[in-house]
């Protein structure tokens, strides 16, 4: 017969809770392994580990928490909340985009949103601003810059979007 053994976290040794530090994204260690135990916290307590880089894929759940809590936004200046929506264009994640843009008001999809988006080679993140009737340029030159500023960042896959039909 054999016996199980179970372990926990806190049985982790340090060097064990770093290699799997290494394996995560460092906005996952910010904001999910620091929560493990109060052991983890201390480990990973360096601005390395605290910050949270927007730009970056942030798990969904702790973006909507945050950003969606009254009063948030409250105290970003006009520049930070146009500045949300583009970094969450920047990250990829659309549901984070989602959040940024009802956090700051659905007001400021502009074509810096579709930008940073593409910039960033984000294809879902693009797709989902085309089909929101995001404007993919500023109105004034009548044309958009998407390819350019896709091809600009390496980012040729975002081609794709050349041939979609504009929404209705």
């Amino acid at each position: 017969m054999q016996t199980s053994r179970s372990c926990s976290w806190e049985q982790l040794p340090p060097d064990m809770l770093a290699r799997i530090a290494s394996l995560l994204d460092r906005n996952e260690v910010a904001t999910s392994l620091r929560r493990v135990n109060k052991a983890a916290a201390a480990q990973f307590s360096g601005p390395e580990h605290t910050t949270v880089h927007l730009s970056q894929p942030v798990p969904p759940s702790d973006f909507a928490a945050h950003w969606l809590a009254p009063g948030t936004t409250r105290g970003l200046t006009l520049k930070q909340r146009r500045q949300l929506p583009c970094l969450a264009a920047a990250s990829g994640v659309v549901a984070n985009l989602q959040v940024a843009l009802q956090a700051v008001g659905c007001t400021l999809m502009t074509h810096k949103v579709f930008e940073a988006g593409a910039a960033s080679g984000k294809l879902f993140s693009c797709q989902w601003l085309w089909q929101q009737g995001c404007p993919t340029g500023p109105e004034q030159y009548g044309s958009s810059g998407l390819l350019g500023t896709a091809a600009g960042g390496g980012h040729l896959h975002l081609s794709v979007l050349a041939g979609l039909e504009p929404p209705n």
